[in-house]
Formats: C-alpha cells, structure tokens, sequence
C-alpha cells in the first residue's frame, strides 16, 4: 500500500456503494461519496493556501468529518496534527508553538480556545459553522489538486500526533502511512477483521490507539464504523450499533462491568458465564 488515501481509492473501486462512516450528526458516507469528499476538501484547501510540507490542526471531536479532513489534508500534501480538545489553552499554546502550522479546523466550541493560543499567528482558520475571522467548513470546496507524489508515499509522514506531556513538555510524533499500514495488516489478520465487521469509535481519535485499532484498521478492512455521540449515549449507542469491534482502556472496561454488575450480580453473572463458556473458561 503507498498511502492511504490510495487505500480509499481502492476501497471505492471495490466497495463503492456500501458505508464506509457515520456519525450521530446524521452524516454518512459510501467509500465513494467518500472518496469524493476527500478529494474536493483537499482542493478547497489548497485554494485557500495550504500545500505540502504544512502543517494543520485539527481540533474537533470523532465524526465523519475528522476522517474526511485528516485523508484531505494528506492528498494535499500537508500534515494533519491532531489536537486532543480537551487541552487547555496554555497547552494548546504549548503545542502551537511545537507544531508551527499554517492552518487549523475546528469545531465551534473549541475555536475560542484556539483563537486565545494562537493570538495574531497568521493560520488559515476553518471552522465547522460559523466564527467571526474563520473560514466556513463549506468553502472547502474545489476541484481536486494536483497529486502530490512525494506525500503519498508509503514512507512519508502521514499525520502528528503529540504526547501527553505528563513527565515534561509534550513533544510531536510523526508517523508514517506505512507504520499505520503496518500495524493494520497485522491486527486485522490477527484478529480476522473483515468487512461483515461493524466498528464502534468513542475513544479521542486523537490518541494514537484509537487511530490504529478502529479507524484505519476499518478503512484497511473495509468494515464501517460508527462515531457514537459521547459517552453519556454510549449504551445507547451500543444496543443500535451492535459493533462486533470496538476498543477500550482499563478505566472504562471497568466502568463498564461496574454498569453490568449493577443491573446483574457478581454470582449470578459467573453462573450464566459458565453455562455459556465452560467452567474453565468462566469468570
């Protein structure tokens, strides 16, 4: 694979027609639908002066949308530096300082906390709605660009992540598509990943897990994904979905069998455990 927005190209060419997004805004995509969005989103921003070697951020939470920017920005030829929201203003100063970009998206209620960090830096700034002093997310909207070969390279720097910055300043992490694709192959062989999958995203996917494990390990399957629309709505979310995949971490594993256990007791849930998995094999 060279990059992954050759990825997409590919999926769109097998898997056209069938669901590659969706997100609790109501915004869904076919691989093709997506593909076309990719491209003109890529034309909108290099229309409005960004192109290859810069660099954007992206501050928004999960939804379609953060994918179709994050793959515009790389057919661009730019990188996309993923924000985590929930920093504060000082450490979005932090990392502006870090990253030097030339452009950022954001979602509305985060664009204050952007304007506060980046002060009078000159930044292309898009927001998805509407800001005084930002562009409007639907003037993102052009023919596609040029290809830039040198960025769709397998071994070009495909987006910044950035560390959390607990034991000093945070520092970027730039990692490459064939890294990402890498790490997808194998886990979805693993893991026998295919596109009957249904995948299930509320983690940041700012971070790099949920990037690797549902994101692009979807897009390199084939499999949709759903972006749930927090974690208040979660098992909500959850009945409708009806994921096969999804990801976590300790804390909320634990919240969740805190959820199970309320509605269903410890002695119970390890009597029905083993008549559906064994003794062995119970919890």
């Amino acid at each position: 694979m060279q990059s992954w927005f050759h990825c997409i190209e590919w999926q769109a060419r097998v898997r056209g027609e069938l669901v590659a997004y969706s997100d609790a805004d109501g915004d869904e995509v076919t691989f093709a639908s997506l593909l076309d969005r990719v491209e003109r989103t890529a034309g909108g921003w290099v229309a409005a002066g960004i192109g290859p070697g810069d660099r954007v951020l992206l501050v928004m939470r999960n939804s379609v949308e953060y994918l179709v920017q994050m793959l515009a920005l790389q057919r661009a030829g730019a990188l996309a530096a993923l924000l985590n929201w929930r920093l504060s203003s000082n450490e979005f100063r932090g990392l502006i300082e870090l990253f030097d970009p030339a452009g950022v998206i954001a979602d509305p209620e985060f664009a204050a906390a952007v304007d506060d960090a980046a002060g009078g830096r000159p930044l292309v700034r898009v927001v998805r709605g509407e800001r005084s002093g930002w562009r409007r997310r639907e003037e993102l909207d052009a023919p596609p660009p040029p290809r830039p070969e040198e960025a769709l390279r397998a071994d070009a720097v495909f987006a910044i992540l950035h560390t959390s910055g607990t034991t000093g300043q945070p520092k970027g992490v730039m990692l490459s598509a064939h890294a990402m694709a890498f790490s997808a192959a194998n886990a979805t062989a693993e893991l026998n990943m295919t596109p009957q999958d249904q995948f299930f995203s509320y983690l940041p996917l700012s971070h790099a897990a949920e990037r690797f494990l549902v994101e692009l390990n979807s897009l390199y399957c084939g499999a949709p994904v759903a972006f749930v629309e927090s974690l208040e709505t979660f098992a909500s979310d959850l009945r409708q979905v009806r994921p096969t995949v999804f990801f976590s971490v300790p804390r909320l594993w634990t919240r969740f069998q805190q959820g199970v256990l309320e509605k269903l007791p410890a002695q119970r849930l390890e009597r029905v455990a083993r008549r559906l998995l064994g003794p062995r094999n119970a919890l």
